[in-house]
């Protein structure tokens, strides 16, 4: 059996091809992170998503420790989705509803992928009140602060 003779510590084609691969992929991927994956928003758009930013932040400083307010839908959806419901939401409880909170995310999320949307937020709390994605009016009524202690 014959041994080879051991390679000199040097440059190695091999070495030279990772490397060159391993600097494509890390080009291709910092160009996908900051040109590709952009979704190129319009100008208007991109007012939509900073008003949105600036209510959110808006609404979790002025948010009530608790507060009750009824949801009412019109799409063409199963009655019991569009009939109107009371939503009553405590801040400090675990597994509260926190619809307000994901209708902030619904928004945002529509505005990302170009849906159509409208928004039209409450001037005292700044939570979206009456919105429109797609085909779907949302309106939130009755909004109403609870008289509300922390529990210890």
């Amino acid at each position: 059996m014959k041994h080879r003779a051991p390679r000199k510590p040097g440059f190695q084609p091999t070495s030279l091809i990772a490397g060159v691969l391993l600097l494509l992929v890390l080009f291709v991927s910092v160009g996908y992170f900051f040109f590709l994956a952009s979704t190129g928003l319009s100008p208007e758009q991109q007012a939509l998503l900073a008003q949105l930013e600036e209510r959110r932040e808006e609404w979790q400083t002025r948010r009530p420790l608790a507060f009750r307010y009824e949801i009412e839908r019109e799409c063409e959806c199963p009655l019991d989705y569009i009939e109107p419901f009371t939503v009553i939401e405590y801040r400090d409880e675990p597994g509260n509803q926190a619809w307000i909170d994901e209708y902030f995310v619904q928004l945002e999320e529509s505005i990302r992928s170009g849906g159509d949307v409208t928004v039209r937020y409450d001037p005292r709390f700044s939570y979206p009140n009456d919105f429109r994605i797609a085909n779907e009016q949302t309106y939130i009524r009755d909004f109403e602060v609870l008289e509300y202690e922390l529990r210890n």
